[in-house]
């Protein structure tokens, strides 16, 4: 596949999407407003559609409200070299990040399933 096809194919899996977020063991419930790319690597500009989040207890995951954070919107980005695509996800070396789009671990973050690395 040429680096544009994949450039296409990484937009139209993300861009508009839910997805969970992952990074520093925090778990985070987020939508794609917007993936960029060009030369350097691929910008992906997310935001808080709910206020739980997830992070890695003992023996399971702990989910808690976080208000605050609802209306803020980030960016999560890396240069193609550090930039990792694997079916339902993104990862970016450095930065530590994942966002993952599979709907079987998006569906368990949303019913706060206390064993959410199952479905990841």
């Amino acid at each position: 596949m040429n680096q544009l096809n994949q450039k296409d194919e990484i937009i139209a899996a993300f861009e508009g999407k839910e997805c969970v977020y992952n990074e520093s063991r925090r778990f985070s419930h987020v939508k794609v407003k917007s993936v960029t790319v060009d030369d350097w690597g691929i910008t992906f500009e997310l935001s808080y559609p709910s206020i739980y989040q997830a992070s890695e207890g003992h023996e399971f995951m702990e989910y808690c409200e976080v208000p605050e954070d609802l209306n803020r919107t980030f960016e999560f980005s890396g240069a193609w070299e550090i930039a990792s695509f694997h079916d339902d996800q993104v990862y970016i070396a450095y930065v530590g990040g994942r966002l993952n789009n599979s709907t079987k671990l998006l569906e368990a973050f949303k019913r706060k399933d206390p064993d959410l690395y199952d479905y990841y």
